[in-house]
This record gives C-alpha cells, sequence and structure tokens, in this order.
C-alpha cells in the first residue's frame, strides 16, 4: 500500500506542472491576441509606474486648474514625467484605447524628463514605456479640457401684415 503512495506523488506533480504550463500558453496565447497595440509599451527603458488603465477623466490623476488652464474642450492633455535619469532627452511610447503614440521629451528639468501627449478626449491609457532608464515614469496629472460645446442660435421673422400702397 505504501508503494502506491509513493508512485502517486510524482504523477501527482507531474500533472500540477502540466496544468501549469498549459494555464501559461493559453494566458500568453490571449495577451498575444488582444488585437492592435499590445497593453505593455515595447520601448527598453523604464515602464509605467502607475496601474492601468486610467482614463482622462480619473479624478486621481486631474491636474489643478493653474497646470491645466487653456485646455482646449475636447482634448486631453496627459504630462508624463522620468524622474532621476541621466539622460537628455529620450522618447516615450504611449498606449492608449484608440492607438500607440511614440514622441520625443519635451524638456528636462534638473534630472528629470517631460512628455506632453494631447488627445481627443476622452481616452484611455492602456500602458507606457520610455527609452531612457531613471527611477520613476510617472503619469504626472491629465488636463481634461471636457465635452465640446455646441451653441444653437435660431433667427425668427415675423411678418406684421402691413402694405404698402402706391
Amino acid at each position: 500500500m505504501q508503494e502506491s503512495t509513493t508512485t502517486q506523488t510524482p504523477r501527482r506533480r507531474a500533472r500540477t506542472l502540466g496544468w501549469a504550463l498549459a494555464g501559461s500558453v493559453v494566458a500568453l496565447l490571449m495577451l498575444g491576441s488582444m488585437g492592435g497595440a499590445s497593453v505593455l509599451a515595447a520601448l527598453g527603458g523604464n515602464q509605467l509606474n502607475q496601474t492601468p488603465p486610467i482614463s482622462s477623466d480619473d479624478v486621481n490623476f486631474q491636474g489643478d486648474e493653474e497646470e491645466c488652464a487653456g485646455t482646449p474642450a475636447g482634448s486631453v492633455v496627459w504630462h508624463f514625467v522620468l524622474t532621476k535619469t541621466g539622460a537628455s532627452s529620450a522618447n516615450l511610447e504611449a498606449v492608449f484605447a484608440s492607438g500607440t503614440v511614440t514622441q520625443s521629451s519635451d524638456f528636462k528639468t534638473g534630472t528629470t524628463l517631460h512628455w506632453f501627449f494631447t488627445t481627443d478626449a476622452p481616452e484611455t491609457l492602456l500602458g507606457a514605456s520610455t527609452d531612457a532608464t531613471g527611477k520613476n515614469l510617472n503619469l504626472s496629472h491629465i488636463c481634461n479640457g471636457g465635452e465640446t460645446t455646441t451653441t444653437t442660435t435660431e433667427t425668427t421673422t415675423t411678418d406684421t401684415g402691413t402694405t404698402t400702397t402706391n
């Protein structure tokens, strides 16, 4: 009887390992079939420090009035920073629900690189990475310009019924 217990343990381990391997393969296939851009941005430096998805109306990331003054209605400005980097400039790839955008840094202050991306509202950030290394790649804040408004004016002409005769 003891012999059968000993032989079942390696079989059970092999079966468990097999199921874990099969599950991993399925998970990788699902990630690969998400269509279009991968959720993880592809550049080799730092990955986004926050956990996506991040919606353009997420209250935790909204900039203050001073930061967001002048943001046009119907658009969103995304401000990214890479802290403590030795790079003088770098590219940042941002993966949004509407597509992937790559651009070079806008400027550097001290040891921090800055990027500003503008998208149509609403939008969702799915991931970001940079080709430079540093301490953290962060979404600093979002400036959401809000919805576009349309004003309709109506002109009414009234006939008074007055007739002129010569």
